[in-house]
């Protein structure tokens, strides 16, 4: 049972879809949407507790998604997601077609990328990354590789992987290098100076193995970009309506915490993260200890939904907050959460 009625399956969409999303959708439901094409995480992927509890099951396209949040450290996560051959072919066939309501890449979206990939490099010189040319970068998930585009005008050597031929050979098409397949069609190249993952790794299978394989492939003390959308910023960035921040292709749902937690313990160093999440990490170990983030962020799922249904902004509710003595404060939002949950 979802956390809240709204957050239950109804396999209605919560955004408009267009004609082109409408049939990727249909085809996706006939084609890979069966029993056989999903794999069940009995154990959290962070931490292997086996003790969860169900917070929605539902994405903003209406397709059915069971997401739970670990007891133990905290981790949002899709109970069932597509194994590896379903998701090989959901990404080649649908992903771009739900996703960007777009068949193949066109200039706005390559534009797009690039203007992204200069905020990437700007942020990486911001934090005292020294970009000296020639470096080897990768991106992984990169669609028609535009991100790539300002690092290989900088004299760096680039290359980009990910599943959409339409994509990939669009960037091609402007001169880059791009392969079609996962990381492990990277083995036997060179290792990587930097590895970029823009709003990927929420995608994985797999986050032990994929993390293992991006080790592998990246130079000791090698960089590793990293962004994905944080639960923290659901407010900023998705109007905080948490149905419209989840997505049927997100197996894995970060804070701050549970990300460094993450990535130290594959031996990688989180040098700077924000909730956002933007993240600089290195190849090297990290010793940190990381405690649960679980009452954190099931504190948070509740407020943002009480926040939305009440049309609460962050400054009214401090306002309140500040009015009205402790006590009192805790059985006023008791009270909007009952009304929350009966509607």
């Amino acid at each position: 049972m979802a956390l809240f009625n709204r957050w239950e399956n109804d396999l209605k969409s919560v955004i408009s879809l267009n004609s082109v999303q409408k049939q990727a959708l249909s085809e996706f439901n006939i084609d890979l949407n069966k029993p056989e094409n999903f794999i069940e995480e009995s154990n959290c992927p962070l931490c292997n507790s086996h003790s969860s509890t169900c917070i929605a099951n539902k994405d903003r396209y209406g397709i059915e998604l069971f997401t739970v949040i670990c007891k133990s450290c905290g981790l949002l996560y899709s109970k069932k997601h597509l194994n590896e051959w379903a998701t090989s072919a959901f990404y080649t066939k649908y992903y771009r077609s739900i996703y960007t309501s777009s068949l193949s890449a066109e200039d706005s979206f390559f534009q797009a990328q690039i203007n992204h990939g200069e905020q990437i490099y700007r942020w990486l010189e911001s934090h005292d990354i020294k970009l000296t040319a020639p470096l080897n970068v990768l991106e992984i998930g990169c669609g028609a590789g535009g991100i790539l585009v300002p690092f290989k005008l900088a004299g760096h050597n680039t290359i980009g992987i990910d599943y959409g031929d339409t994509y990939l050979q669009y960037g091609r098409n402007q001169g880059l290098t791009l392969i079609h397949g996962g990381i492990e069609n990277l083995l036997n190249l060179p290792k990587f100076d930097i590895v970029i993952l823009s709003h990927v790794i929420e995608h994985f299978n797999n986050l032990s193995h994929e993390l293992d394989l991006i080790k592998s492939i990246c130079n000791h003390k090698g960089i590793i970009y990293i962004e994905v959308p944080g639960i923290r910023s659901i407010r900023q960035n998705y109007s905080g309506n948490f149905l419209l921040y989840l997505q049927n292709a997100h197996n894995y749902h970060f804070t701050k915490k549970t990300l460094c937690h993450l990535l130290s313990l594959h031996s990688l160093n989180p040098v700077h993260v924000t909730e956002s999440i933007q993240a600089l990490v290195i190849n090297e170990p990290c010793k940190k200890a990381y405690t649960s983030d679980f009452i954190a962020i099931y504190s948070h799922l509740i407020r943002l939904e009480i926040f939305f249904k009440f049309g609460l902004t962050n400054g009214l509710f401090f306002t309140l907050k500040n009015a009205i003595p402790n006590g009192k404060f805790r059985t006023f939002m008791r009270y909007l959460y009952r009304r929350v949950c009966a509607l």
